[in-house]
């Protein structure tokens, strides 16, 4: 099941980056797909770095839905992370290195900025748990 454009989780109105790119017509169905049960295994196993995902990337698909050459220029660095994503979760055959290079990092970071939230709210935490 394909979760919405926005979705609310506990009074938190989030989206994310795979989804405007599909939205926008960049991201094919299966790789959406692909990133979406990432996502939700991300959410159970690891929801601090789910967490901080959604702080930097909120801000990201604001701008993407306002600059279709920013859109562009995000696709550029997500398109190898997206690919990485839907080959660790079977979708494609081959991996993208460039991909799994930006996901280390990229979920790194996440997580250290999801972990400083929590710190602040642990509330914010819970909103992840049933993603």
């Amino acid at each position: 099941v394909q979760l919405p454009y926005f979705y609310n989780l506990g009074g938190f109105r989030a989206t994310v980056i795979c989804t405007e790119l599909h939205r926008q017509g960049l991201m094919p169905d299966e790789i959406r797909e692909a990133d979406e049960r990432f996502g939700r295994m991300i959410s159970a196993t690891s929801p601090e770095t789910m967490l901080g995902y959604h702080y930097w990337a909120i801000p990201i698909v604001n701008l993407m839905q306002k600059s279709r050459l920013f859109t562009k220029i995000v696709w550029v660095v997500a398109r190898p992370w997206a690919y990485h994503m839907a080959y660790e979760m079977g979708t494609l055959e081959k991996d993208s290195l460039l991909g799994k290079i930006l996901m280390k990092v990229g979920g790194f970071v996440s997580k250290i900025i999801g972990k400083s939230i929590a710190a602040k709210n642990p509330e914010k935490l819970n909103q992840f748990a049933n993603f």
